[in-house]
């Protein structure tokens, strides 16, 4: 499909190619791809993409996870706007309206529930914790009761959402439950988690979670997947706070390393933060600030919140 959507562009041929982006968003979207996905379809014309809400709703969830909230807004917005069109116009003549137009009946039928997992997402981003709590509710009764791993991610922005409103003993509760379908999940959502215990003041059930969280990258096939570069962010922030200062610069040093490698547009932030306190507790104060002036330029909009 990748090369397929490649030659279709070089083509010019954009139904095509809206076409196949559709057909490879579910795979390049649980693949942590969706960037890659972004640039093939960010550029195609607005009057083909408004038809076709499965592909208005794909583009702002990959324009979400690329920290650019109001283009995924507005697309959200195009997805619902015709979505209504088609259900008032249903009877009227076929020149009255550009026809709907989606390629895969799964994806449309599952599309109510994906915008709104798309509008908890873009709530929690901009810490509108009550619109949170509801999406995140409308998004649990349209979804089947089998579909364990969609119900428990989505009640993972419920945990982020009493993060941010400080209650700290309840969001990391929800948020454990939300991890647990799956290790990768629990990898990416380690830092989260050590973060909260350090709020609490447990250093040291902080450093276990970070621990665990290795070891699962670690035992991963291939090991040290996605996130794996926050895992260290985190456990450096625990060795710092215990006084491991050269553990911690090692840490920071790995985090690097393999944040280089996945590109995605969040973690750079995490780690100026991380070797700003760092660089604090090693006396660096000029070099300190710098990084927290970096952290401030690369800042990417997420759902988990700044606190």
């Amino acid at each position: 499909l990748a090369d397929a959507i490649r030659h279709a562009l070089a083509a010019e041929d954009f139904a095509r190619v809206a076409d196949l982006a559709e057909r490879a968003w579910p795979d390049w979207q649980l693949d942590h791809r969706s960037l890659i996905w972004l640039g093939w379809v960010k550029n195609l014309p607005d009057e083909l993409v408004r038809t076709r809400p499965v592909l208005c709703v794909a583009l702002a969830q990959a324009l979400l996870n690329a920290g650019q909230l109001e283009a995924a807004a507005a697309r959200l917005v195009d997805a619902e706007r015709c979505l209504t069109s088609a259900t008032n116009d249903l009877g009227q003549p076929e020149n009255a309206m550009p026809k709907m137009v989606y390629v895969d009946e799964a994806q449309f039928q599952a599309l109510p529930a994906t915008l709104a997992t798309a509008r908890a997402y873009h709530a929690q981003a901009i810490g509108d914790f009550a619109g949170t709590v509801r999406y995140v509710e409308q998004t649990l009764a349209l979804l089947p009761a089998d579909d364990l791993y969609n119900r428990a991610a989505i009640t993972g922005f419920m945990g982020l959402a009493h993060w941010a409103n400080g209650n700290l003993e309840i969001a990391y509760q929800i948020f454990v439950e939300g991890l647990s379908q799956n290790d990768n999940d629990l990898i990416k959502g380690t830092f989260v988690l050590a973060e909260m215990q350090m709020a609490l003041g447990n250093l040291r059930q902080a450093e276990a979670v970070c621990e665990r969280g290795l070891q699962l990258a670690e035992a991963h096939d291939p090991p040290f997947p996605l996130g794996t570069e926050d895992v260290y962010a985190g456990i450096s922030l625990v060795h710092r706070e215990q006084g491991k200062l050269e553990t911690a610069v090692t840490d920071l040093q790995t985090c690097y390393q393999l944040g280089e490698k996945v590109k995605l547009p969040d973690w750079r932030h995490r780690w100026c933060l991380a070797q700003s306190q760092l660089e604090l507790s090693l006396g660096n104060l000029e070099r300190a600030l710098e990084l927290l002036d970096e952290a401030s330029r690369v800042y990417v909009r997420t759902p988990v919140p700044l606190v």
